[in-house]
């Protein structure tokens, strides 16, 4: 990888790492003032919220790069007795376990990791994977070995669940005035934000390792349009 678009990476974590820092107050509101069955709204959609559901019951699950562990939680509070959450911002893994313990989510075990981490896991190690806001936020260089690795984890069988943000052309973001690095990446205020990567790229990328089962497409809360992707798929 290019050294700029690592420094640049590296910057992107430092940015989710102090965006999900709370203070003791915030962990104390959390851990008692959540209601118990609050972890049903924590997916940002009802599509999220549903491939999550259809993977809770496959064994045992890895969410990786989880930020506040919603993924981890909602697959515990659905049954799965063994579920890994993993992230490389320190503060994401901190929010988790609160999050967590907020709503007894006993079998979500977090971790913080460093870039090695997935790599090193033994194959076929996890029945059911996790990766929601990740590969598209990331150098390509990395996004790539991210799949690779999260194919090579998996159990023949196994089932993996890749959520999107939106995809925008360089012609737009431009037109935006918005700031583009190598028709690639989008940035913001010097961080990395965004590949520019369409549904088609996306679908070869991950070919070559998955079967791609169905993309889907989805909004947030106060979007207009589906525009984010949900890729289902199978090894």
């Amino acid at each position: 990888m290019e050294n700029n678009l690592k420094k640049d990476w590296e910057k992107s974590v430092g940015f989710w790492n102090s965006s999900m820092e709370i203070t003791e107050e915030d962990r104390r509101q959390i851990l008692e003032s959540t209601p118990e069955d609050e972890w049903k709204e924590m997916a940002p959609s009802k599509k999220l919220f549903d491939a999550v559901a259809d993977i809770a019951g496959c064994g045992r699950v890895l969410d990786y790069g989880c930020g506040h562990g919603w993924g981890a939680i909602i697959a515990a509070k659905l049954g799965c007795s063994d579920v890994v959450a993993v992230d490389m911002a320190e503060k994401a893994v901190e929010l988790t376990k609160v999050y967590a313990q907020a709503f007894g989510a006993d079998s979500v075990k977090a971790e913080a990791i460093n870039e090695n981490w997935l790599k090193e896991q033994p194959a076929e190690s996890f029945d059911a994977l996790l990766c929601s806001n990740v590969i598209d936020v990331v150098p390509l260089e990395i996004a790539e070995e991210i799949i690779e690795n999260a194919a090579r984890v998996l159990k023949p069988g196994g089932k993996a669940v890749f959520g999107l943000n939106f995809y925008m052309s360089p012609e737009q973001a431009r037109e935006k005035g918005l700031t583009i690095e190598n028709d690639r990446y989008l940035y913001s205020d010097g961080i990395l934000r965004l590949s520019l990567v369409s549904d088609e790229e996306w679908t070869e990328k991950l070919k070559k390792y998955f079967t791609v089962e169905k993309l889907d497409h989805f909004a947030w809360p106060g979007e207009s349009s589906d525009g984010r992707r949900l890729f289902i798929l199978s090894k």
